[in-house]
């Protein structure tokens, strides 16, 4: 939970909303301008420094709310980005489309990944708390779908290492999402979109905006709304067909299924008392052999979410330029849904003298699989984002200005999963052995089970026993009672900072001021997780033990930045037009994992005149452990089978987190060049290099590889603290292992596995290595006769995506290639648009291109043989016309609106297959659908109306 210092802040600074709100009141009295318009305050920076901004000295790709409009998407930032950035590439962005898996570990959230590394989301410039889901075990993120894309004035994207600046989690770069900071006037829109596949797909959106300045006060709100349906992997031929082979009612083992022309064996021979048969071949109901179902329309392909958000903002000028007051407020709440097929189980019938009363034979049934297709598992989803901030900002003399701030985020959830199985009632089901008074009774067809799902106040009742045998139409519903129930968990995240910072010219040279930026901030971050009852104690079947999580921690930071001009463009110096020097250090200490300091240096050159600049930089980062990894539950269980003295055993294993770990660290080197030729006005050319290494990615090392490498090396392993005799390595009577050999010479010696402990927590011990271009080429022709012109086309070519899993093992290449590790990293990827604009006309043409992967599953040294991955082309089109007219000639609907209608994917391009990835056989669509979309050819129609 928040610390009492930084509650003391929250209630401190609270004063500044205060003053917003009462300057909210003025503004509303204050008369409106004819004029509607956008007001741009006077901005001190842009995102990748601290410093006054200078042309071409950052990465920066900016995407506005044109953009957004042009993309033909208004579902999430995820997806708009997705889209139009190559570079958010790799199994790091998950997001709605990625219902069949990935979506309930991220629990309906969207996460972003640059270059499929580790990214930081900023919401104005300032960190926003992460997902609760964190306490569920998933990787930290902030969860973008939370930020309402009509609130949005732009979105801006720093492609490069900027951990000194920001601070942890930035070290492929910054998304920093900024929010309308004024507006004059109202407007109003919405946007209706559907798809002619099955499924009845369709998206809807709704936004107002209104604000007013009168030059001392500004204040803007708006809200919106978006809705878009699920869809199921039925609905579409790529992932149709999810078939499976076992885990299914009617199978018994894998070598018997009930004939089809059968609900249940009860009706073709005697059950329970009267059961005859000996087996279950001898019985005539079954068949020898295997059977198949397909659970694509039990799988969604994509969430179904509805999303409402609230914004406001105000700045207050109280001393002219000198002093300005500001402040935002943000409350969003989506409600998430994804559907997994009904949870499977496995009995053993019991025969003999008390036989469950479905049995049709005298003896136990084994392996009979039991799985209720009318109760697929539903995943409900209630997320809330709330955050606030409030703070002063003001110059001191002309060269100097300041700007402190308080912020508070939080971000909820309350996860509900429908039609899970309460196991420690399935046994008691199947056994029956009552009537329906409740009177013991041999194969009785009424069950005793308890009621309550493991309250304290639970009770027995009697209700219809369950027919395991049984295809799902035949079994009884009422059976099902107080077996089918909801499992529950609420987390939540929070995150109080202050932070400050002053910038200035405190010298000038002989080329120019020096810029100079220092600052610091004080971050509170907690995170619980609390699950009901029937999780923390393992009575979910098939679920995975959840226990409750709460733990917080502080984080101070201090940073420092310097940019130095050596050459100036009027000395017209040959091939050093302009020359700056540049360079940031930040200090942040944990109170948990310790302190991390990482520079940063880079050069920018203009060496004619502002046609060509080159930038270069070199940097440190970090990304620090995540609170679960640090200090979640451990597990204690056995491992899988593991080969010691040439037989296969099982040891005693202990998993989960480790308060040692200390943050990912990594090294950039970035060079890049920006052309704006004069000879051809409009046309800008960027092409970016960057190569991260990165070391020290929290993994786990596996029991098989630890004991391989203790067994060869002795006290030499570097596992050999993981291994030890009669207890947990480091525990009291434990023995350590001293020497190779002595695990095998252990059993020969009569030794028990059971009596191996083999610890497999959380370390630091994987890398990374990541090479590539980014490329952007945008071209605006203007002509009087036809009107104007714009090209513009973004990619990302990835030359290497290496990743060492161990530090004793080789480093792995998986660029240009699907693995279930990566997800989907094209050798490279664009995104290409056209647009004609004229007299209030505009038509946009769009292509996606990826070119073709290959499929090769785990990657590394599991490595699958490779499958060739097809390429994949959607065209986009749309056309929009912006009217101006009086108010009264539209029926009083405003000023000016602004219509556009488009199809998204006008060939209908489908997801190419990566089956070895993204296996049907194991519930999977058969195809990446995060990197393509499932949707396939999307109508929409949207407009806008300025009031």
């Amino acid at each position: 939970m928040p610390t009492q210092r930084s509650s003391s802040f929250r209630t401190g600074l609270f004063a500044s909303i205060t003053l917003c709100g009462a300057a909210a009141t003025f503004a509303q009295s204050a008369p409106a301008t004819d004029k509607q318009e956008i007001i741009t305050l006077d901005r001190y920076v842009v995102t990748g420094s601290h410093l006054i901004p200078q042309a071409g000295a950052e990465p920066v790709t900016v995407v506005d709310a044109d953009d957004i409009a042009r993309s033909g998407v208004s579902t999430n930032i995820l997806d708009v980005l997705r889209k139009q950035m190559p570079a958010f590439s790799g199994s790091g962005n998950i997001g709605l489309s990625n219902a069949g898996t990935s979506v309930i570990n991220t629990y309906g959230g969207s996460r972003l990944s640059l270059h499929n590394m580790p990214t930081l989301v900023l919401l104005n410039g300032r960190r926003v708390a992460t997902s609760g889901a964190n306490a569920r075990g998933s990787s930290s993120f902030v969860d973008v779908g939370m930020f309402p894309l009509a609130a949005i004035e732009r979105i801006e994207v720093v492609t490069d290492g900027v951990t000194a600046v920001y601070g942890s989690d930035a070290i492929s770069g910054v998304v920093n999402v900024i929010l309308k900071p004024a507006f004059n006037g109202s407007e109003v829109g919405g946007r209706y979109a559907f798809s002619t596949g099955a499924g009845d797909y369709s998206e809807r959106s709704a936004y107002f905006t209104t604000g007013t300045s009168n030059g001392r006060v500004s204040i803007i709100a708006s809200g919106n709304y978006t809705k878009t349906d699920p869809l199921f992997q039925s609905d579409r031929d790529f992932s149709s067909n999810s078939v499976v082979g076992s885990s299914f009612s009617g199978l018994i083992g894998s070598a018997w299924y009930l004939d089809h022309s059968l609900n249940s064996p009860s009706e073709l021979v005697p059950t329970g008392t009267s059961a005859t048969k000996t087996s279950i071949g001898a019985t005539g109901a079954y068949i020898n052999g295997t059977d198949t179902l397909n659970l694509s329309p039990y799988y969604t392909l994509l969430a179904g979410r509805e999303q409402t958000s609230i914004y406001t903002g105000a700045t207050v000028k109280l001393i002219d330029d000198k002093l300005e007051a500001f402040g935002d407020f943000l409350y969003s709440r989506a409600q998430n849904f994804a559907q997994l097929a009904a949870q499977n189980t496995s009995f053993t019938v019991p025969g003999g003298a008390n036989p469950a009363p479905y049995n049709p034979t005298t003896g136990n049934v084994s392996s009979v699989a039991f799985r209720y297709l009318p109760a697929p598992r539903e995943y409900h989803t209630d997320a809330e984002g709330l955050r606030f901030t409030a703070g002063l900002r003001g110059e001191i003399a002309s060269k100097w200005n300041w700007e402190s701030a308080y912020t508070y985020s939080r971000n909820k959830l309350l996860s509900k999963v429908d039609n899970m199985l309460y196991a420690p009632n399935l046994a008691l089901a199947v056994a029956g052995g009552y009537d329906s008074d409740g009177n013991a009774t041999p194969a009785g067809t009424y069950s005793r089970v308890t009621t309550g799902y493991g309250a304290s106040d639970a009770a027995f009742v009697i209700q219809p026993a369950l027919d395991p045998f049984a295809r799902p139409d035949a079994v009884n519903p009422a059976s099902l009672a107080n077996i089918l129930g909801t499992a529950r968990a609420d987390f939540r995240s929070s995150l109080d900072s202050f932070d400050a910072v002053l910038r200035g010219r405190p010298y000038e040279l002989p080329a120019g001021d020096i810029d100079m930026a220092v600052g610091g901030d004080l971050r509170s971050e907690s995170l619980d997780g609390m699950p009901d009852a029937n999780t923390t104690a393992g009575r979910w079947a098939g679920a995975s033990v959840f226990t409750p999580f709460n733990r917080s921690r502080r984080v101070r930071a201090g940073f420092a930045e310097v940019r130095v001009p050596v050459t100036s463009p009027k000395w017209e110096i040959a091939a050093l037009h302009s020359l700056d020097l540049s360079a940031a250090y930040r200090i942040e200490d944990y109170s948990d994992a310790g302190e991390s300091r990482v520079p940063k240096v880079g050069v920018r050159w203009q060496p004619v005149d502002e046609q060509v600049t080159v930038r270069c930089t070199y940097s440190k980062g970090f990304a620090a452990p995540n609170l679960f990894d640090l200090f979640g539950p451990r597990t204690q269980t056995f491992s899988n089978t593991t080969a010691i003295d040439g037989v296969t055993r099982q040891v005693n294993l202990q998993t989960g987190s480790n308060p040692d770990l200390k943050p990912t660290t990594s090294t950039s080197n970035s060079v890049g060049v920006v052309l704006e030729p004069k000879v051809l006005r409009g046309l800008r050319v960027t092409v970016d290099y960057l190569d991260v290494k990165m070391a020290g990615f929290v993994s786990t090392v596996g029991t098989a590889t630890i004991i391989q490498s203790v067994e060869q090396l002795g006290a030499a392993s570097p596992y050999a603290s993981q291994v030890a005799l009669y207890g947990i390595p480091g525990s009291a009577g434990s023995t350590p292992i001293s020497a190779p050999g002595q695990l095998k010479a252990f059993l020969v010696g009569g030794g028990l596995a059971s009596d191996i402990y083999v610890s497999d927590a959380k370390r630091n011990v994987s890398a990374a290595k990541v090479r590539c271009l980014d490329m952007n080429l945008d071209y605006t022709w203007k002509t009087k006769a036809v009107g104007e012109f714009e090209f513009g086309t973004t990619g990302t070519y990835f030359i290497d995506d290496q990743i060492q899993t161990l530090p004793t093992s080789l480093f792995y290449e998986y660029a240009g290639h699907v693995t279930s590790v990566e997800g989907t990293i094209p050798n490279y990827r664009f995104y290409t648009t056209v647009e004609w604009r004229r007299a209030g006309w505009a038509i946009v043409f769009g292509n996606t291109y990826v070119p073709p992967l290959t499929d090769i599953n785990a990657g590394g040294v599991a490595a699958s043989p490779a499958v060739h991955v097809g390429s994949y082309v959607a065209w986009d089109m749309s056309i929009a016309y912006t009217m101006a007219m009086q108010r009264s000639k539209i029926l009083g609907l405003g000023r000016e609106v602004a219509l556009r209608v488009g199809v998204n994917n006008l060939g209908n391009a489908m997801p190419p297959s990566a089956t070895q990835t993204f296996s049907p056989k194991v519930t999977q669509p058969g195809a990446d659908t995060g990197t393509y979309s499932p949707i396939g050819r999307l109508y929409y129609v949207s407009a806008d109306f300025k009031l």
